[in-house]
């Protein structure tokens, strides 16, 4: 999936892209079904619940944001946090566009990529660097 308005569909509530994930040819995203893969649980995500209960697309909508609910929690919360904070400013249109991108420059999503383990400042500069282009 890299078309951008099926890849804006699969953004997580937490501001991961399912669309891009390592996994995405066994896994839809949360949204549309369960996803089994390591580190992802529909029936068992903090996250996605709390979106769920107050009626919000994801935590881009959140007053509340961050929290310490899920993968917040996690010291290597800098993906998400940086992701949402994004989607927060510029919409999740460009958040989407940037991401696609940086794919084109060689900038990878996922496990492997320079996101995964970023603090929030660095994911928002790797962003940030396909806007300037």
């Amino acid at each position: 999936m890299t078309h951008g308005e099926d890849l804006a569909a699969s953004v997580a509530y937490c501001g991961l892209v399912c669309g891009l994930c390592d996994h995405s040819a066994a896994c839809n995203g949360c949204r549309a079904e369960a996803c089994t893969t390591d580190g992802c649980d529909k029936a068992h995500c903090a996250i996605r619940q709390c979106c769920l209960d107050h009626d919000i697309a994801g935590c881009w909508d959140c007053d509340e944001f961050p929290c310490d609910k899920g993968r917040y929690a996690d010291a290597n919360r800098g993906q998400t946090v940086g992701f949402v904070t994004y989607i927060q400013d510029e919409g999740l249109d460009d958040f989407v566009t940037v991401l696609l991108a940086n794919e084109q420059r060689g900038i990878r999503y996922g496990m492997d990529g320079p996101y995964y383990h970023a603090g929030a400042d660095t994911v928002s500069a790797l962003l940030d660097m396909a806007r300037r282009e």
